[in-house]
């Protein structure tokens, strides 16, 4: 049984979950879809299944679990199709089956939700990165293919690597040559988007206002854009094996309704590219550390500003000790300030260390 449920939850593009069938407690689902969830049967219709189809479909599908556990077969299936509440109505399907171990029945049921017309478009993308194409092929595909319905302005596709220090930009689709080489390399920690969702496993979903404030380097690149004010970021995990190996960062010219089957295919557009970098990884073998460069990078320059400035180094006998002018140390300053969100020498140190962007 323990392999059999491994294959299906590990990396699963649909949202899983096993349900004890006697007492109704959901004891696993696919978090990298949904979230771990825990709750009694009847609070399914309130706490679950009202998201994603009509109420009355709740005593349905917990009676369904029960039949499907009690069945003497090693599967039994159930097929439940309901049209999805809200604006947007969706055709899709619940499949339930029962789980049992060689030793007598397990009292498992297995529920899988799909979106059928999603799960069409999911299946294609699939079939395209089985191909191994480079990452720009791969981003262009998700904005004017997967989610061509929604009103992306760009996606950029990056992978962690090994040390889980740097996110390393693999491919994008609407990002200007500039922004390409501010955020070819990003640091893996709180200053940057994706070293939030990094050491999270979770995902941002925030206004460009919103991030523009807890990222300030990342202001010049949206504030001068007619949408700012009603643009949205969104930053999701790409996770093989419960590990974070990579994230996908979209940004949208409009805020759009976060409904449950948006957050599906958003969910499973990312775990989808786990394989892919995966096998990117293989191919391309070792590869030496990339250059420290990049918007949300701290060059060694300012490195040894800060650990003068811990010291207690003024100003002037900083640009005397390093070389530059006392303007060049101050603009050090000034970028570092924006880089972690701080005001004042002491408070930039203490937050570039809160960050991990400086070690002493």
């Amino acid at each position: 049984m323990d392999g059999y449920l491994t294959g299906v939850l590990d990396g699963s593009i649909i949202p899983t979950l096993l349900i004890e069938a006697r007492t109704g407690v959901i004891v696993f689902v696919n978090k990298a879809t949904l979230g771990i969830l825990s709750m009694e049967r009847e609070d399914l219709e309130g706490s679950f299944l009202h998201d994603i189809s009509h109420p009355e479909d709740a005593h349905e599908l917990a009676s369904a679990v029960v039949r499907c556990a009690d069945v003497g077969s090693q599967r039994s299936f159930l097929r439940h199709r309901f049209v999805g509440a809200g604006n947007v109505q969706v055709q899709g399907e619940v499949v339930v089956a029962g789980c049992w171990s060689h030793d007598g029945p397990a009292g498992i049921a297995l529920v899988q939700i799909r979106n059928l017309a999603m799960d069409s478009s999911i299946h294609s993308f699939l079939r395209f990165i089985a191909d191994n194409p480079d990452g720009d092929s791969v981003a262009g595909a998700l904005r004017h293919g997967l989610f061509a319905g929604l009103p992306v302005d760009s996606v950029s596709i990056y992978s962690i690597n090994r040390e889980r220090t740097l996110a390393l930009l693999r491919g994008a689709s609407g990002l200007s040559a500039s922004a390409r080489r501010d955020y070819a390399v990003s640091p893996v920690n709180l200053a940057a988007p994706g070293g939030v969702v990094t050491l999270t496993m979770e995902l941002l979903w925030v206004s460009l206002t919103e991030l523009t404030r807890r990222f300030p380097l990342l202001a010049s690149d949206f504030t001068g854009t007619a949408w700012f004010e009603t643009g949205e970021a969104i930053c999701l995990p790409v996770v093989s094996r419960g590990k974070v190996i990579g994230t996908m960062f979209l940004v949208l010219r409009e805020s759009v309704e976060r409904r449950w089957h948006l957050h599906e295919m958003l969910h499973s557009a990312a775990q989808s590219l786990a394989p892919w970098m995966l096998l990117q990884e293989i191919s391309e073998g070792a590869k030496p550390a990339p250059a420290r460069t990049g918007k949300l990078l701290v060059s060694d320059r300012e490195l040894a500003v800060l650990r003068l400035v811990e010291s207690g180094t003024a100003n002037a006998d900083i640009a005397e000790q390093l070389g530059y002018s006392e303007a060049t140390v101050r603009a050090d300053l000034q970028r570092l300030s924006r880089l972690v969100s701080a005001n004042g020498r002491r408070e930039v140190v203490r937050r570039a260390r809160e960050l991990g962007l400086y070690e002493g």
